[in-house]
């Protein structure tokens, strides 16, 4: 089965799909007020043992097209997708968290600007995703546009991530990302044996 340029493959929207609905699911899980431990539900286990995962090996299954791009180009596209997003939703959590405070008399606002600005600018919590996503997208186009040979690529960026301090989520997570790129370039051989590669 080839893939006609900006033909849909419908099983990976659905693939896309039902991760986005474990996401939710596993969120509400987090949120049941009824005295129970979410950390040892057999479903939020179930779906945290996968689905971030998932999302990186779908985002690398489409990297290619971010290499056609300029420098300048994949850079402004990235951040505009990916870090505008998740700078805006820090803020909106951060000024949620500040009204909160106001409203419960918290005196210790604004204590330490520095620390309140790297909550917005490089967030720990929600946003997260996104930030590690767009550092992905980065460290493999680069080492791509680099270095040229993808094996060199993969292994010299999974190695950096390996040494950088500010990488520790890449180290699971990049990874992913180019088992997405390696199975989007093996796509026909993946198809013909989908269900021994299953098995």
């Amino acid at each position: 089965m080839e893939i006609q340029k900006n033909q849909r493959i419908e099983y990976i929207d659905a693939l896309k799909g039902f991760a986005i609905f474990c996401v939710l699911w596993g969120h509400s899980l987090q949120y049941l007020k009824n005295g129970y431990d979410f950390l040892h539900n057999p479903v939020f286990e179930f779906i945290y043992s996968f689905h971030m995962p998932l999302f990186f090996v779908i985002s690398g299954f489409f990297f290619r097209s971010s290499l056609k791009q300029s420098f300048k180009d994949f850079l402004y596209k990235k951040s505009i997708q990916l870090l505008l997003p998740c700078i805006v939703w820090a803020l909106v959590f951060y000024i949620t968290g500040l009204l909160t405070a106001i409203v419960e008399g918290n005196e210790h606002l604004f204590s330490n600007w520095i620390e309140d600005l790297k909550q917005i600018l490089f967030p720990a919590r929600w946003v997260w995703f996104l930030k590690d996503l767009f550092v992905s997208y980065f460290f493999v186009y680069v080492f791509l546009k680099l270095l040229k040979k993808k094996w060199l690529a993969c292994v010299l960026s999974m190695s950096a991530v390996l040494v950088l301090p500010f990488c520790e989520m890449q180290r699971a997570y990049l990874p992913m990302f180019w088992a997405g790129v390696y199975l989007k370039d093996n796509y026909q051989f993946v198809l013909k044996y989908a269900k021994q590669t299953l098995i």
